[in-house]
C-alpha cells in the first residue's frame, strides 16, 4: 500500500517565483509612487501660474508685510499676523516679487496635501490616501488658494490638518503609554 503521509511540497525554487511575483505586483509601494509623482505634476503644473498678477486683497498682504516695522507687524495696514511674518523676511532679503509671494502659499498647500495623504494613510489604507491626495491635487478651491497671497487658504488649512496629525499621534502615544504590555 502506498503511503500518503507524505505530500508533495512545492520547491524553494516555486515558492520564491509566487513570493517575488506577489511582490513584483503588489500595490503598497506602488500607490505611494504614484501619489508623488502626481504631486510633482501639480508642483509643476501650479508654477508655471506662479507669475500672475496680485488681485486687490493680495496686494493688501504683499504692502502690510513690505512695510511691517522690526516688532514683525504692519499696524497701519491690517493683514494676518501669520501672512506678515511668513512674507517679511522674503521681502526684506529680496523685494517683493509676485513669484516670492506666491512661492509661501505653494509650499504650504503643498505640505497640506502632503499631511491630508499621510494621516489618511495613517486612518484608513494606502488607497484612501492616494483617493484622498488625488482629491487635494485636483481640488479647485485648493488650488486656487494655493497660488493666492493670503493666510487662509493655505496656511491656515496646514496648521488645521497638522493640528489633527499631532493630536491623533499624542492620542495615540498616551493609549500606547497607558496600557504597557
Amino acid at each position: 500500500m502506498k503511503s500518503y503521509s507524505k505530500m508533495p511540497e512545492l520547491s524553494t525554487n516555486n515558492q520564491n517565483k509566487h513570493h517575488n511575483y506577489q511582490n513584483k505586483f503588489s500595490t503598497k509601494g506602488n500607490l505611494s509612487k504614484i501619489f508623488w509623482v502626481i504631486l510633482i505634476i501639480s508642483i509643476l503644473t501650479k508654477l508655471c501660474a506662479i507669475n500672475t498678477a496680485l488681485y486687490d486683497d493680495e496686494s493688501n498682504y504683499a504692502f502690510a508685510a513690505a512695510n511691517a516695522y522690526s516688532i514683525g507687524f504692519s499696524p497701519s495696514h491690517y493683514s494676518g499676523l501669520l501672512a506678515q511674518w511668513a512674507f517679511a523676511p522674503l521681502i526684506q532679503l529680496f523685494g517683493v516679487h509676485i513669484f516670492l509671494l506666491r512661492l509661501i502659499p505653494l509650499l504650504f498647500s503643498t505640505l497640506t496635501i502632503i499631511c491630508t495623504f499621510l494621516l489618511a494613510r495613517k486612518i484608513y489604507s494606502e488607497k484612501a490616501a492616494l483617493l484622498t491626495g488625488i482629491i487635494m491635487v485636483t481640488a479647485f478651491w485648493h488650488n486656487l488658494a494655493s497660488l493666492q497671497v493670503d493666510v487662509e487658504g493655505s496656511m491656515l488649512t496646514f496648521f488645521y490638518i497638522l493640528a489633527i496629525w499631532a493630536y491623533i499621534n499624542l492620542q495615540e502615544k498616551f493609549e500606547k503609554n497607558s496600557n504597557p504590555k
